[in-house]
């Protein structure tokens, strides 16, 4: 081979790109990024670079770990294996309870009940703790029911015997029923003297549809299908457009107030 064309095919070698190096398992086991508890069962001996693997943790641990593998060097996202919380046995008071593969499934003694669930149920442990419903007498009662178009501002969650909640009916409603002041806690049950809560708060009036759109404005509000007689929405400008006429309207038996509600360009925009 002559001298010039030996050159030339090693300049020809230099010039072909070079293949990518890889990664091996040996050298991330190696590497600050390895710990005891990863799971390498299913793993291959190398991989190519580019190639992103996902770690499972051993038995007793969680985490998501992910590996990349770049010009023969592991870079690692998201969290090492950390052991799984471990509860302890489980205290139910005027209860009992039956541990199964991680899972706490319990019940209250006779002459008590779950106070938010069925007559049984299933906990999970969270931060080492069974999070598990209390057990109340079966005369007391739980939150204060659900009754269409009435808030409910109190967060307490248990009530005994003869409690009693005052019937506040929301904006637009009324209750229609005089002997009924409040909900009582009777024999473990909320009672509204047959009076079924659907029909406690009534319409004052009929309702109203959507407010009508305003050009570069919104509504300093929740977006509803219906509005109950008597509310009282406010419209707001986008940035650089000023309110001309008064900014609300209220619902009146089923319409919205007639104004002359418009957002003009301001004249000096910020």
């Amino acid at each position: 081979m002559q001298p010039s064309t030996a050159i030339l095919l090693l300049l020809f070698r230099n010039a072909l790109p070079s293949a990518a190096q890889g990664c091996t398992l040996q050298s991330f086991k190696e590497s600050f990024l390895y710990d005891d508890n990863f799971d390498l069962s299913g793993l291959k001996a190398s991989y190519d670079s580019g190639d992103v693997v996902r770690l499972r943790c051993k038995v007793g641990f969680r985490g998501f770990f992910k590996l990349i593998c770049s010009e023969g060097q592991w870079f690692s996202t998201g969290d090492k294996c950390r052991q799984k919380a471990v509860c302890r046995g489980a205290l139910i008071p005027n209860g009992f309870s039956h541990e199964h593969q991680n899972k706490l499934y319990y019940t209250c003694n006779e002459g008590y009940k779950l106070l938010l669930k069925g007559w049984w149920d299933v906990a999970s442990c969270e931060e080492a703790e069974w999070k598990t419903s209390e057990c109340i007498a079966d005369t007391d009662c739980g939150p204060v029911p659900h009754i269409p178009n009435m808030s409910v501002t109190s967060d307490r969650l248990r009530f005994s015997e003869g409690d009693i909640f005052p019937i506040q009916c929301d904006t637009g409603h009324q209750n229609l029923h005089p002997d009924l002041e409040e909900l009582t806690c009777i024999g473990g049950d909320w009672i509204s003297y047959n009076v079924p809560f659907e029909q406690i708060c009534t319409p004052i009036a009929n309702k109203c549809s959507p407010p009508p759109k305003v050009l570069n404005a919104i509504i300093m509000g929740s977006f509803e299908k219906e509005y109950p007689s008597g509310v009282t929405l406010t419209y707001r400008c986008r940035k650089n457009f000023i309110m001309e006429g008064d900014s609300t309207i209220q619902c009146i038996n089923g319409t919205w107030e007639q104004k002359s509600i418009i957002c003009k360009a301001a004249s000096n925009p910020q």
